[in-house]
């Protein structure tokens, strides 16, 4: 190589050597069944109540609480094309915005009487 020429990196054996480091940095065997269990319990839920809709959600987001800060959030292209993080982080997000109203309008209710 001459002087002042950039070295070419292979883009493949980057992406392995990035996956080596992450692998050695954050154990995603481990994190996975935190993904996986929280799709299981959330999943299908269809809170009957204003009530239960709000202790659902409380529920909920004490336990992504939990796997989030166990999340290492890399970029999709270092995770396993399997990985379920990205499926619990949309039921998150549905289930929010599905349980919210009726979880507000319960809070509300029991902090007005």
């Amino acid at each position: 190589m001459q002087a002042g020429q950039a070295r070419r990196v292979d883009p493949a054996g980057s992406a392995g050597e990035e996956r080596d480091l992450i692998a050695q940095a954050w154990d995603l065997a481990a994190i996975r069944p935190l993904f996986t269990d929280f799709v299981e319990r959330f999943a299908g839920l269809d809170p009957a109540t204003d009530e239960d809709a709000f202790v659902a959600r409380l529920r909920m987001v004490h336990a992504w609480r939990l796997v989030f800060d166990r999340d290492p959030r890399l970029p999709v292209e270092f995770l396993p094309p399997d990985w379920p993080g990205t499926a619990a982080t949309d039921l998150f997000i549905d289930n929010w915005l599905t349980w919210y109203e009726a979880a507000d309008r319960w809070w509300r209710g029991l902090c007005a009487g």
